[in-house]
C-alpha cells in the first residue's frame, strides 16, 4: 500500500498544465540619443545604460565591441553591419542589485540614407542580447 501511494504522489507532482512562468528580467536596458532627427551625414551620440533590476549579481561586458546599440530600418539591421570584434582583455563588470553600467558611443558619423529608422540599446548577456525599447529616428536629406 505504501509503494502505491508514493508512486501516485510522484506522478501527480510531475504533472502540470503546460504553462511556464516567464523569467523575471535581471537587466533593464535604456537608451538615450543626442537627437531624434538628423541630416544625412550627421553624427549621433548614443548612451546605453544596463541596470541590474534582479536580486542576484549579474555581469555585463565592458568591451567596446560588439556595439551596445543597433539601428534598424523596418526589421532589417542596418548598423552595425559586418562588425568584427577582436578578442581583447576587457574584464566584465559585476552589477549588484540597483547598479548600472553606461556605454557611451561618442559622436558617431552615420552613413545611412534619408529615411525612418529605429535605434535600440543591446547588451550581451549569457550569449544573447537584452534590448532596450526602440527609439524612432528620422534622417532627412541635406
Amino acid at each position: 500500500m505504501q509503494k502505491t501511494i508514493l508512486v501516485t504522489l510522484v506522478m501527480l507532482a510531475g504533472c502540470s498544465d503546460g504553462t511556464v512562468e516567464p523569467a523575471q528580467p535581471t537587466l533593464q536596458i535604456t537608451t538615450l540619443l543626442s537627437t531624434a532627427t538628423l541630416r544625412v551625414g550627421d553624427s549621433l551620440s548614443v548612451r546605453v545604460t544596463a541596470k541590474n533590476v534582479g536580486t542576484a549579481v549579474v555581469s555585463v561586458p565592458t568591451a567596446p565591441c560588439p556595439s551596445a546599440f543597433e539601428i534598424l530600418q523596418g526589421s532589417t539591421l542596418v548598423w552595425p553591419i559586418g562588425q568584427l570584434c577582436t578578442p581583447l582583455a576587457y574584464a566584465p563588470r559585476a552589477l549588484a542589485r540597483g547598479d548600472s553600467y553606461v556605454y557611451e558611443s561618442g559622436l558617431l558619423p552615420l552613413t545611412l540614407a534619408a529615411g525612418d529608422y529605429r535605434v535600440r540599446g543591446r547588451v550581451l548577456r549569457d550569449g544573447a542580447y537584452v534590448f532596450s525599447p526602440d527609439i524612432a529616428i528620422k534622417i532627412v536629406a541635406r
